[in-house]
């Protein structure tokens, strides 16, 4: 049981941190705390932003992904299955994940 409330606590966190990283941007990210669809859910909507900022406005895509710390170059240097889009997309969750559960670990 405790195991289920820490993976849901840091479901919600990965969210929290996702929406403060894109609401620093003008970019809204909202989760229905609908934890087994999260996933699903939050990179939806990651991917859509991606693919908004890609068309229009590329400068404050990399800003972004600065701030979310995902090195481009690296991305883009992998076999990537899919899209760039898709592929940054799994990258940034990824990366949330990361930040998530070290600011955990040191806490």
């Amino acid at each position: 049981m405790e195991d289920a409330l820490l993976r849901e606590e840091i479901v919600v966190d990965v969210a929290k941190q996702l929406e403060k990283d894109f609401g620093m941007w003008g970019m809204s990210i909202s989760f229905s705390n609908d934890i087994p669809r999260a996933y699903e859910e939050l990179y939806v909507q990651v991917y859509n932003h991606i693919v908004a900022l890609g068309v229009g406005d590329t400068s404050r895509l990399k800003n972004l992904l600065y701030q979310v710390d995902i090195n481009v170059a690296g991305v883009l240097r992998q076999k990537v299955e899919g899209s760039l889009e898709e592929e940054l997309a799994h990258k940034i969750i990824e990366r949330e994940l990361q930040k998530v559960l070290l600011r955990r670990f040191y806490k």
